[in-house]
């Protein structure tokens, strides 16, 4: 457990995305381009993908999977309208909201009541 904790901070944790991120890319787009070069394209008399066609397709890939990936667990968040106020509340939010004590809410409500205040001041 004393190693995760050197992964605590930021620049450790990019550090290590970058170089395994990158390292898998790169592994990846050397396969499809010594794969692309060995047997389908080779078989078709098509001119063999390169190193940076292989990377350009690796990162097309990418930008679409986790650009589906990200629109699809975003789609499903649906909004509650508070129609009293006309405020939009995530799902986390009314249950993290349902969750607090008496005392927590009406701290909460003071704490809100004394923002908007200061904000029709200004």
């Amino acid at each position: 457990m004393k190693y995760l904790k050197a992964f605590d901070h930021p620049l450790a944790r990019s550090t290590v995305f970058i170089v395994f991120v990158g390292g898998l890319f790169s592994l990846i787009s050397y396969i499809i381009c010594h794969c692309s070069g060995s047997s389908l394209l080779a078989s078709l008399n098509i001119p063999c993908i390169n190193f940076l066609e292989s990377a350009g397709i690796m990162s097309f890939a990418y930008i679409i999977f986790f650009g589906a990936k990200y629109g699809f667990s975003h789609s499903d968040t649906k909004k509650i309208s508070d129609k009293s106020r006309g405020a939009i509340l995530s799902d986390s939010c009314v249950h993290n909201v349902n969750r607090m004590s008496a005392t927590e809410k009406d701290n909460l409500k003071s704490t809100l009541e004394n923002y908007i205040i200061l904000e029709k001041r200004k």
